[in-house]
Protein backbone atom coordinates (compact mmCIF):
# COMPACT_ATOMS: atom_id res chain seq x y z
CA UNK A 1 0.00 0.00 0.00
CA UNK A 2 1.12 3.56 -0.60
CA UNK A 3 0.88 6.37 1.96
CA UNK A 4 -2.37 7.64 0.48
CA UNK A 5 -4.03 4.22 0.81
CA UNK A 6 -2.75 3.77 4.36
CA UNK A 7 -4.03 7.21 5.39
CA UNK A 8 -7.36 6.49 3.72
CA UNK A 9 -7.66 3.20 5.63
CA UNK A 10 -6.80 4.86 8.94
CA UNK A 11 -9.33 7.63 8.29
CA UNK A 12 -12.03 5.07 7.37
CA UNK A 13 -11.53 3.10 10.59
CA UNK A 14 -11.43 6.32 12.63
CA UNK A 15 -14.74 7.44 11.08
CA UNK A 16 -16.28 4.01 11.79
CA UNK A 17 -15.22 4.24 15.44
CA UNK A 18 -16.64 7.79 15.72
CA UNK A 19 -19.95 6.62 14.19
CA UNK A 20 -20.04 3.73 16.69
CA UNK A 21 -19.70 6.23 19.57
CA UNK A 22 -16.14 5.15 20.33
CA UNK A 23 -16.80 1.44 20.42
CA UNK A 24 -13.90 -0.41 18.81
CA UNK A 25 -14.33 -3.93 17.49
CA UNK A 26 -11.52 -6.50 17.60
CA UNK A 27 -11.40 -6.42 13.79
CA UNK A 28 -11.06 -2.63 13.74
CA UNK A 29 -8.35 -2.78 16.39
CA UNK A 30 -6.41 -5.38 14.39
CA UNK A 31 -6.81 -3.33 11.18
CA UNK A 32 -5.65 -0.19 13.01
CA UNK A 33 -2.55 -1.95 14.30
CA UNK A 34 -1.78 -3.37 10.84
CA UNK A 35 -2.26 0.00 9.17
CA UNK A 36 -0.10 1.75 11.79
CA UNK A 37 2.65 -0.85 11.27
CA UNK A 38 2.33 -0.39 7.51
CA UNK A 39 2.54 3.39 7.97
CA UNK A 40 5.65 3.05 10.15
CA UNK A 41 7.33 0.71 7.65
CA UNK A 42 6.40 2.94 4.71
CA UNK A 43 7.73 6.06 6.46
CA UNK A 44 11.00 4.30 7.33
CA UNK A 45 11.43 3.13 3.74
CA UNK A 46 10.71 6.63 2.47
CA UNK A 47 13.27 7.97 4.95
CA UNK A 48 15.92 5.73 3.34
CA UNK A 49 14.99 7.07 -0.09
CA UNK A 50 15.11 10.67 1.19
CA UNK A 51 18.56 10.11 2.70
CA UNK A 52 19.84 8.65 -0.57
CA UNK A 53 18.42 11.57 -2.56
CA UNK A 54 19.96 14.08 -0.15
CA UNK A 55 23.33 12.31 -0.44
CA UNK A 56 23.01 12.45 -4.23
CA UNK A 57 22.18 16.15 -4.00
CA UNK A 58 25.29 16.75 -1.90
CA UNK A 59 27.45 14.90 -4.44
CA UNK A 60 25.89 16.90 -7.27
CA UNK A 61 26.60 20.16 -5.40
CA UNK A 62 30.23 19.11 -4.92
CA UNK A 63 30.53 18.24 -8.63
CA UNK A 64 29.01 21.60 -9.58
CA UNK A 65 31.53 23.31 -7.30
CA UNK A 66 34.39 21.35 -8.89
CA UNK A 67 33.22 22.21 -12.40
CA UNK A 68 32.79 25.88 -11.50
CA UNK A 69 36.36 25.94 -10.19
CA UNK A 70 37.57 24.25 -13.39
CA UNK A 71 35.65 26.82 -15.45
CA UNK A 72 37.16 29.68 -13.42
CA UNK A 73 40.72 28.36 -13.92
CA UNK A 74 40.20 27.99 -17.67
CA UNK A 75 38.64 31.45 -18.01
CA UNK A 76 41.49 33.05 -16.03
CA UNK A 77 44.06 31.23 -18.17
CA UNK A 78 42.34 32.40 -21.36
CA UNK A 79 42.20 35.98 -20.03
CA UNK A 80 45.91 35.92 -19.13
CA UNK A 81 46.85 34.57 -22.55
CA UNK A 82 44.72 37.23 -24.30
CA UNK A 83 46.39 39.92 -22.18
CA UNK A 84 49.84 38.56 -23.11
CA UNK A 85 48.95 38.69 -26.84
CA UNK A 86 47.58 42.23 -26.39
CA UNK A 87 50.70 43.40 -24.57
CA UNK A 88 52.96 41.87 -27.23
CA UNK A 89 51.01 43.48 -30.08
CA UNK A 90 51.00 46.88 -28.35
CA UNK A 91 54.73 46.77 -27.51
CA UNK A 92 55.54 45.84 -31.12
CA UNK A 93 53.11 48.39 -32.59
CA UNK A 94 51.06 45.72 -34.41
CA UNK A 95 47.36 46.43 -35.04
CA UNK A 96 46.25 43.20 -36.72
CA UNK A 97 47.20 39.58 -37.50
CA UNK A 98 45.32 37.58 -40.12
CA UNK A 99 45.66 33.87 -40.81
CA UNK A 100 43.42 31.36 -42.53
CA UNK A 101 41.93 30.39 -39.15
CA UNK A 102 42.07 33.54 -37.01
CA UNK A 103 41.96 37.30 -37.17
CA UNK A 104 43.53 39.04 -34.19
CA UNK A 105 43.01 42.78 -34.08
CA UNK A 106 42.14 45.67 -31.82
CA UNK A 107 38.64 47.08 -31.68
CA UNK A 108 38.20 50.63 -30.48
CA UNK A 109 35.75 51.33 -27.68
CA UNK A 110 34.99 54.10 -25.24
CA UNK A 111 34.44 54.04 -21.51
CA UNK A 112 33.85 56.66 -18.84
CA UNK A 113 36.26 56.97 -15.94
CA UNK A 114 34.95 58.83 -12.88
CA UNK A 115 37.70 61.00 -11.40
CA UNK A 116 35.67 62.81 -8.73
CA UNK A 117 32.10 61.67 -8.11
CA UNK A 118 31.28 64.88 -6.20
CA UNK A 119 31.90 67.03 -9.28
CA UNK A 120 29.47 65.06 -11.49
CA UNK A 121 26.20 67.02 -12.08
CA UNK A 122 23.07 65.65 -10.37
CA UNK A 123 21.39 64.94 -13.72
CA UNK A 124 23.84 62.07 -14.26
CA UNK A 125 23.34 60.52 -10.83
CA UNK A 126 20.84 57.76 -10.19
CA UNK A 127 19.53 57.02 -6.71
CA UNK A 128 18.78 53.38 -6.03
CA UNK A 129 16.78 52.42 -2.98
CA UNK A 130 15.64 49.04 -1.83
CA UNK A 131 13.27 48.20 0.98
CA UNK A 132 13.85 44.94 2.80
CA UNK A 133 12.04 43.53 5.79
CA UNK A 134 14.13 42.70 8.86
CA UNK A 135 12.54 39.31 9.51
CA UNK A 136 14.67 38.58 12.58
CA UNK A 137 13.67 41.84 14.26
CA UNK A 138 10.06 41.42 13.13
CA UNK A 139 9.99 37.91 14.63
CA UNK A 140 11.18 39.28 17.99
CA UNK A 141 8.54 42.03 17.86
CA UNK A 142 5.81 39.51 17.01
CA UNK A 143 6.82 37.35 19.97
CA UNK A 144 6.48 40.39 22.26
CA UNK A 145 3.18 41.61 20.83
CA UNK A 146 1.04 42.17 17.77
CA UNK A 147 2.52 43.80 14.66
CA UNK A 148 0.08 44.69 11.91
CA UNK A 149 0.84 43.29 8.51
CA UNK A 150 2.59 40.16 9.78
CA UNK A 151 1.92 37.08 11.82
CA UNK A 152 4.03 34.43 13.47
CA UNK A 153 3.25 30.94 12.21
CA UNK A 154 4.33 27.62 13.66
CA UNK A 155 5.84 25.14 11.21
CA UNK A 156 6.65 21.48 11.48
CA UNK A 157 9.91 20.62 9.78
CA UNK A 158 10.59 16.95 9.16
CA UNK A 159 14.06 15.74 10.13
CA UNK A 160 15.47 12.49 8.79
CA UNK A 161 18.83 11.40 10.14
Amino acid sequence: MNLYEINLGLQKITNEIIEADGVVSDEQLANLENLELSLKDKCINIAYVVQNLEADTKQIDEEIKRLQQLKKVRKNTADRLKEAVKDSMISNDIEEFKTSTHTIKFRKSESVNILDENKIPAEFKVIKSEIKIDKIGLKKALKNGDVSGAELSQNKNLTIK
